[in-house]
């Protein structure tokens, strides 16, 4: 150990009293600097991650704007059938989807995306450009075809999350958040339109045949289904007023009541009592309650 010594013993003892003061002070300051370098590091880091998640907030609420447009789209054209109705406000709404895809396309590309998405966005340009033709008398095959847009769209959804990070979020009570938004509203809200634009279809032809009985049926099934899933969704939410704020719960609440409330009037109206005695305008609006509830949810968590 002496021996190990002698040459910094040797040096201190050739050094005046500054040049050792200097020398002390250097050996305890590089350490540290090197420790607030990696802090420095780690904070870069954190706030380069933090400003592509919020410009990914960005890019995720545009692309759910489009999942909300396509699902308008095809629930109308369902309604539409082969009647001469409604094609001025599909089209209009096939224009805002375009118009949006395109606005979203040039802000991934700001981002650095563009490469990723760029299937995604191939794919959509070639569904939403498909030509509006009648939906015919098939209502699920309809729907079928009519929701190919609205899956594409959701998958554009989840590409996003996942390229800037925000379906990992580091936090746990925002990946809580983001997995409930992601994973638990898609199929609720295919549900949501099957019943809006299944029943509205049928108030609006004035006719319930037994083809349509066994539609409704079994969308009733897929009904009750979504209350327990949307239930099990939600727990880790509700109650948790001081996390994630009062506008999350309120809107958390209101889908859940809105649900209830429309799987009561579905099943009473129409599989108990047959009655379709309304406006069918005013119908679709008022069972298109619960998707509005569940996008309100979506912009409250976001």
């Amino acid at each position: 150990m002496p021996s190990l010594l002698t040459p910094a013993i040797s040096l201190m003892n050739r050094l005046s009293y500054l040049s050792k003061f200097i020398l002390i002070n250097l050996l305890f300051l590089i350490p540290l600097l090197w420790l607030a370098y990696m802090q420095l590091s780690d904070i870069s880091a954190r706030e380069d991650s933090t400003r592509q998640q919020l410009s990914g907030m960005e890019a995720l609420q545009q692309a759910l704007e489009l999942t909300r447009i396509a699902g308008e789209v095809r629930d109308l054209t369902v309604v539409r059938e082969t009647a001469n109705v409604l094609q001025q406000e599909i089209a209009e709404l096939g224009d805002a989807y375009a118009e949006n895809l395109a606005r979203l396309q040039v802000y991934v590309a700001e981002l650095g995306l563009g490469g990723k998405l760029a299937d995604s966005f191939e794919r959509l340009e070639a569904i939403s450009n498909k030509p509006l033709m009648s939906s015919g008398s098939n209502t699920e095959g309809s729907f079928a075809n009519e929701n190919q847009l609205v899956l594409e769209s959701w998958i554009l959804v989840h590409t996003i999350s996942y390229h800037t990070g925000l379906y990992q979020d580091s936090d746990p009570n925002n990946f809580v958040l983001m997995k409930t938004v992601l994973d638990s509203m898609e199929s609720l809200l295919e549900h949501q339109g099957q019943m809006r634009s299944f029943s509205s279809l049928t108030v609006r032809s004035g006719t319930m045949n037994s083809t349509m009985i066994e539609i409704l049926s079994r969308l009733m099934d897929e009904l009750l289904s979504d209350q327990k899933r949307l239930d099990s969704a939600l727990r880790p939410v509700l109650g948790n007023e001081a996390i994630y704020g009062k506008a999350v719960i309120e809107s958390a609440q209101a889908i859940v009541e809105s649900h209830e409330q429309g799987v009561v009037r579905f099943e009473n109206d129409l599989l108990l009592d047959e009655n379709i005695d309304y406006d069918w305008r005013s119908y679709y609006q008022r069972e298109s309650a619960t998707t509005e509830q569940v996008y309100a949810f979506i912009d409250a968590a976001l």
